[in-house]
């Protein structure tokens, strides 16, 4: 049976030739290379370069160093298969593979593993559909091999690694003797969790293969995880909607699907979200601290996030609409700004919550279409914690920060103007050449440490007061004298004190 064939030809003044050369299955790990020539339309000559079979790897170099002493002569192909199919490769040689491992049980090999791959028959891609029942893999390495349609039907696979394996179909019964964990996932890939109490259950360290991993969801929607340990797993093809995982510990896996699930409390730190769904889910107090979202977005509309840890998470966008994250710590995360800013003509329509957020060390100092989100001032901010933060050129115009800290924010060039700053804090924060126009200071908490130069806008009444009150409470305004800039001095004005003349 030919299983890769090669159709080329030779033309110029003198000669109309062609020749062929192919690839033919006789047996598992049997081949030969056979060929053809003669002139264009006549019968043609045939013989073999292979007396007797070879394995598959010799059959292909031959093959291979044919087709090019062909080509290096001048010839061209006219038709070539493209590759081996290993879809029909495999269908072919089953019933071989199954006859030299059959023959192989039949003498009780200590190793039957061993024996396996010396006859060529690779676990990773060839025990496909193959009978292993009653068979003894005790402690065998199996991560990585395609065991989908195999039958381990009384068979030990007590203390196997399946890690990575694709066990989709795989046939156990009551007689294979493995270990819980696995039992309980090849269950979970056979026939889902839906609503399954699994308290407690661990699924730590999983890794599947599956031929499309779009064709295959395993679906624990609903289900109890209460306490699950679920760490360094890819998780992708689960399906956690509406899924109990309070205190579950997921750290350091591949995630996806959450919508309405509760996973108060529960452990995401390092985890890679790719594009996770989050929406509706309540992740009170959840630890989702250096987590990565790069190039994805991540969607937590209408999800309780209150106390969520978010410190050093890596962003790349987010969908928010009616999130809450009162209390949530995003100290030092990045990628703020793709967070909130949404999809391309998405919207932000329901109240979001940053009330008391922690917002420190945050830098969007690339940042300069905040203002532009739709739906931006439904943006609670009331509270947060924006210390330290690298904030430059930021358009925040018209909205309100109520009793929110800039301390030590580098504001510098910041459009502020018309905002709501009532009992907000900018001690030492750096506001030169911002614009806090429309601003009535007299209602800011603290302008202590600022820096501000002549550059900084605000409205006459406040410039007026601050030329008349420089002296009286050490307020300098920086100026620029030729090509020199005099050293910030100190402001050291308070809110008491904070009043301009009537």
């Amino acid at each position: 049976m030919s299983i890769k064939k090669a159709v080329l030809k030779y033309k110029d003044e003198k000669s109309d030739k062609v020749y062929e050369v192919e690839i033919v299955y006789l047996a598992w790990e049997q081949y030969y290379v056979n060929f053809a020539y003669g002139k264009t339309g006549a019968k043609l000559k045939k013989g073999t370069k292979t007396s007797n079979p070879v394995s598959l790897q010799e059959a292909e170099k031959i093959y291979d160093d044919l087709v090019k002493s062909k080509k290096d002569k001048g010839y061209r192909f006219t038709s070539c298969t493209a590759g081996i199919n290993d879809e029909f490769l495999l269908e072919v040689s089953l019933h071989d593979r199954q006859a030299i491992i059959d023959n192989f049980k039949l003498k009780n090999p200590d190793n039957l593993l061993e024996e396996i791959k010396k006859a060529g028959i690779f676990p990773q891609e060839y025990l496909r559909g193959i009978d292993l029942s009653n068979t003894n893999f005790k402690n065998a390495d199996l991560r990585d091999c395609d065991l989908s349609e195999t039958n381990f039907s009384g068979a030990n696979l007590t203390g196997v690694k399946l890690q990575g394996a694709n066990l989709v179909d795989i046939q156990i019964d009551a007689n294979t003797q493995i270990d819980p964990k696995w039992k309980l996932v090849i269950e979970l890939i056979k026939f889902g969790g839906e609503n399954r109490d699994l308290r407690g259950v661990d699924l730590s360290k999983l890794k599947f293969y599956f031929y499309d991993e779009y064709d295959l969801q395993i679906n624990l929607s609903g289900a109890n995880l209460e306490g699950a340990n679920l760490s360094e797993s890819e998780l992708y093809n689960f399906d956690f909607s509406n899924a109990n995982l309070k205190n579950a510990d997921l750290h350091k896996s591949e995630l996806y699907y959450f919508s309405g699930a509760n996973l108060e409390s529960a452990n995401l730190s390092d985890a890679a979200l790719g594009e996770a769904d989050f929406n509706d889910t309540i992740c009170i107090n959840t630890n989702f601290s250096r987590i990565s979202c790069e190039d994805e977005f991540v969607r937590f509309e209408n999800a309780n996030c209150t106390g969520a840890n978010f410190q050093e998470a890596i962003f790349s966008g987010g969908l928010i609409s009616g999130a809450n994250f009162t209390n949530a710590n995003f100290t030092g995360a990045m990628g703020f700004e793709y967070f909130i800013s949404g999809l391309e003509d998405s919207e932000i329509i329901d109240e979001v919550s940053f009330k008391n957020a922690n917002l420190s060390g945050i830098d969007i100092s690339n940042c300069d279409y905040l203002i532009d989100i739709c739906g931006i001032e439904l943006i609670n901010w009331q509270g947060a914690r924006f210390e330290r933060a690298n904030l430059p050129r930021i358009n925040f115009s018209g909205l309100s920060f109520p009793d929110v800290s800039f301390k030590n924010a580098n504001l510098k060039g910041a459009k502020l103007e018309n905002c709501n700053l009532e009992g907000a804090d900018f001690t030492g924060a750096n506001l030169e050449d911002a614009n806090l126009k429309g601003v009535d200071i007299s209602k800011v908490l603290s302008f202590e440490n600022i820096k501000v130069n002549e550059n900084t806008q605000v409205d006459e009444k406040w410039r007026e007061w601050l030329r008349e009150h420089q002296k009286k409470h050490k307020i300098i305004i920086c100026r620029k004298l030729k090509n020199n800039l005099f050293k910030l001095k100190i402001l050291t004005y308070k809110q008491s004190q904070f009043k301009p003349q009537q």
